[in-house]
């Protein structure tokens, strides 16, 4: 068999990583201790010469081979590119409300407290394979942008710079998903039949548990952005510039005295056709008395 061989001038490059196959290399240097004979075993990775303060383009690079190819969650994959932006000053406070609403997302679908029902809810992952999730990920950030905005307000951040602002992003984030579980356990217990305890098996053949109900427009993109919106509005119009109990207090009050009964939620019934921001809102307006709902 024919090879092509290539050498690297190590005198002309400071750095170079692999970015894939690494793996491999642990696994031999392993089996070595037993099996010396497999030194000599061709392996594959692959070798991304960058210059030491463009490390986000091994993430995009990483992301491209294995979200495409492979069934794997990108969700750590898409974290980790913001952070090395960040590192690298290539990343605008503008986009800051982005990334935190990414770790928000991504925490609330780890948790596995009993009263977190966004638990492997979002979908992070591309692939029409991925059976677990009812709501994509990029639907689910933009209905906390008011929220995530509203925390931001208050606090002192636009000095910071690289771990310290990583740092920053992953305890405002903490916060945020704090408030927001808080905000869905009122939620839940208004509307519990759009809920139940359920368990399935992903691609990779890990069985997760969720408590979305795909029957349900609650968590659906429907769902989701009109009680989100209406959370962010209140926050919003609070004089404080930070996540309170009193905002939390008036959500509650809202949800507690809407005339929104379980089966509004049910796909096929109150809702069905709405599916355009203008009817997300209308939603929002229907819980708080605003509007008449439509039976």
């Amino acid at each position: 068999k024919d090879e092509t061989k290539i050498s690297i001038d190590k005198n002309n490059i400071d750095i170079f990583r692999i970015i894939d196959g690494q793996h491999r290399i642990k696994g031999i240097e392993k089996a070595l201790i037993d099996n010396p004979e497999l030194k000599n075993l061709m392996l594959n990775v692959t070798i991304l010469i960058t210059p030491e303060n463009k490390r986000s383009m091994e993430m995009e690079i990483f992301n491209t081979i294995n979200s495409k190819s492979k069934r794997i969650k990108v969700d750590l994959i898409r974290l980790a590119s913001f952070e090395y932006r960040i590192l690298e000053n290539d990343i605008k406070y503008s986009d800051l409300n982005e990334h935190i609403a990414v770790q928000v997302a991504h925490y609330l679908n780890e948790d596995n407290s009993k009263n977190n029902k966004w638990l492997n809810a979002i979908k992070f992952g591309i692939h029409e394979e991925q059976k677990i999730g009812i709501i994509g990920v990029n639907a689910f950030i933009e209905s906390i942008k008011k929220i995530v905005n509203k925390y931001l307000e208050s606090k002192d951040y636009k000095n910071l710079k690289g771990k310290a602002l990583i740092d920053f992003s992953k305890e405002s984030a903490l916060q945020i998903k704090g408030f927001i579980l808080d905000a869905w356990t009122i939620i839940y217990e208004k509307w519990p039949d759009s809920f139940t305890s359920s368990f399935d098996m992903e691609f990779d053949s890990e069985i997760k548990q969720f408590y979305y109900r795909s029957n349900y427009y609650i968590q659906k993109t429907l769902g989701t952005k009109a009680i989100n919106y209406l959370l962010g509005s209140i926050v919003n119009e609070s004089v404080n510039s930070s996540l309170d109990q009193k905002s939390l207090n008036k959500f509650s009050e809202f949800i507690n005295s809407s005339h929104l009964l379980n089966k509004d939620w049910k796909l096929g019934e109150t809702f069905s056709g709405y599916s355009s921001e203008s009817a997300f809102n209308k939603v929002s307006k229907m819980i708080t008395g605003e509007l008449e709902i439509p039976r």
